[in-house]
């Protein structure tokens, strides 16, 4: 059976390439197409051709254009080139989300997808209450992990004595955590801080105090970013923020910027993780942090209610 997987963007790779070496051993075709006129004329690096030729290469793939024969088209986002494709066509579903208004309502067509691929139960059972078939719902888990274990060799690991600190932010920016990264140098100068921006942050910073500022446009990353952090900060407006449950031995902290803005997050997300609302509350938590308290600490009793029960198997 042959499956392609149609490119929008650069990022995408990230969410595609496990799943298509998932599809690879059980004796998928896979290939990889984009319209090139599109991803030429958009100018930005999310759409740039060499880079996506490149990645695709050194996983022994190449970049073809659309065969509308294709059993299988799979693609991340409604787009008009799906209508070219003659049999299935199915919508890959990444980034969880811990909002109650997450708007799958508005990314999808019944008309246009012939099925879904969701992470896990939860994604599920959003996409049953819009009215979607069961039938029509698949749960893959979190197959880019795949790939990031395999590449974590290659990304700089740090091997000292100092507490490494990982921010992830959203694509609306770092909301001023750059304060919060000052304000430690101040207090405690073995704290070191790795800050990675959303895919679609490709502005450059100034370096901040003993920090490294990863931008958005590397991938593959985010596995060896959790591994290597004692403690990980997430915005948890940021679709990765149930990623973090992924990783054994972390203090796990969710920003919501704002008690105001509590309303806006699912209740169960107060289960999972310490909240934040504010810069200095993050501050203390992490002023507070005592690594004996993590220390054996199991995988999150929520991670099966995110992603499909077979997640260890990546």
């Amino acid at each position: 059976m042959r499956v392609q997987f149609y490119i929008s963007a650069l990022y995408e790779l990230e969410h595609y390439l496990g799943l298509a070496e998932l599809l690879d051993a059980n004796r998928f075709h896979i290939s990889f197409a984009a319209d090139e006129r599109i991803l030429g004329a958009r100018g930005s690096s999310q759409f740039d051709l060499k880079k996506i030729n490149k990645i695709l290469n050194s996983f022994g793939y190449e970049l073809f254009n659309v065969d509308e024969s294709s059993d299988i088209a799979i693609t991340t986002r409604p787009t008009m080139a799906l209508y070219r494709y003659d049999n299935i066509k199915l919508l890959l579903k990444y980034g969880v989300g811990l909002v109650k208004d997450i708007p799958i309502k508005r990314m999808i067509s019944n008309k246009l997808f012939d099925g879904y691929l969701v992470h896990g139960n939860y994604e599920k059972n959003i996409f049953k209450e819009i009215g979607i078939e069961e039938s029509c719902i698949y749960t893959v888990g979190l197959p880019k992990l795949i790939i990031e274990k395999k590449l974590e060799s290659y990304f700089k690991k740090r091997h000292n004595d100092t507490i490494n600190l990982l921010y992830m932010s959203t694509w609306l920016g770092l909301g001023g955590f750059e304060t919060i990264v000052q304000n430690l140098a101040k207090f405690n100068s073995h704290i070191s801080v790795v800050i990675k921006t959303h895919h679609h942050q490709e502005e450059r910073m100034e370096s901040l105090f003993n920090t490294r500022i990863i931008t958005g446009g590397p991938l593959f990353q985010n596995y060896t970013l959790f591994q290597n952090a004692n403690i990980v900060v997430v915005d948890a407006r940021s679709g990765v923020a149930p990623e973090s449950l992924h990783y054994k031995n972390k203090k796990i902290i969710y920003f919501i910027p704002g008690i105001e803005n509590k309303v806006f997050f699912q209740n169960f997300i107060f289960s999972i993780a310490k909240v934040c609302y504010s810069f200095e509350e993050i501050q203390d938590e992490i002023l507070n942090y005592n690594p004996s308290d993590y220390i054996d600490k199991p995988y999150s009793p929520w991670l099966n209610f995110f992603y499909s029960d077979n997640y260890l198997a990546y």
